[in-house]
């Protein structure tokens, strides 16, 4: 009888510490970073990426940034290291919230919010930075070092990687 109620108190106790902690996990799930303010600077060129809060999507120098349009990360699906599909909106933009959206051939420029497939980007981390490529096309966003921003085929260079 007394192991039974051992037995007993054993699995309550192990209950009473396992359900906050699966409550935590499935919180968890919910991303911190969703809706966060995110500056993105390319590690080749050591520019941030910037819009003029119309269509436009740029760089600029670092030490501007600032001056730029700060980031908005909606999280659409995301792994615990940062990691998964993101949209990415621009504040201040009026009267529509405007997102960085992308084309077949290789265009990035701000459209206005939409659910479209364009307007999704996997974000993934390398040992150097954060590849960011464009769901639809699979193509990763690039610079160059005169400012200008476009997608490219995913390749090993460093203007396609961000921090």
């Amino acid at each position: 009888m007394k192991s039974t109620k051992k037995k007993a108190l054993a699995r309550l106790a192990a209950a009473a510490v396992i359900a906050p902690l699966t409550v935590v996990g499935v919180s968890g799930e919910a991303s911190a970073r969703d809706g966060e303010r995110v500056t993105w600077r390319n590690v080749a060129t050591d520019r941030c990426l910037t819009s003029d809060g119309r269509s436009g999507v740029s760089t600029m120098k670092w030490t501007d940034c600032k001056a730029g349009y700060e980031w908005i990360e909606h999280s659409i699906q995301e792994t615990s290291d940062g990691q998964g599909l993101y949209k990415f909106s621009v504040k201040p933009s009026y009267p529509d919230e405007l997102c960085l959206d992308s084309s077949d051939a290789g265009r990035v420029y701000l459209n206005k919010c939409n659910k479209g497939e364009y307007q999704k980007w996997w974000q993934q981390k390398t040992p150097r930075g954060w590849r960011i490529v464009n769901k639809a096309t699979t193509l990763a966003l690039d610079s160059s070092d005169y400012g200008r921003v476009y997608t490219n085929k995913v390749n090993s260079s460093d203007y396609q990687l961000w921090k």
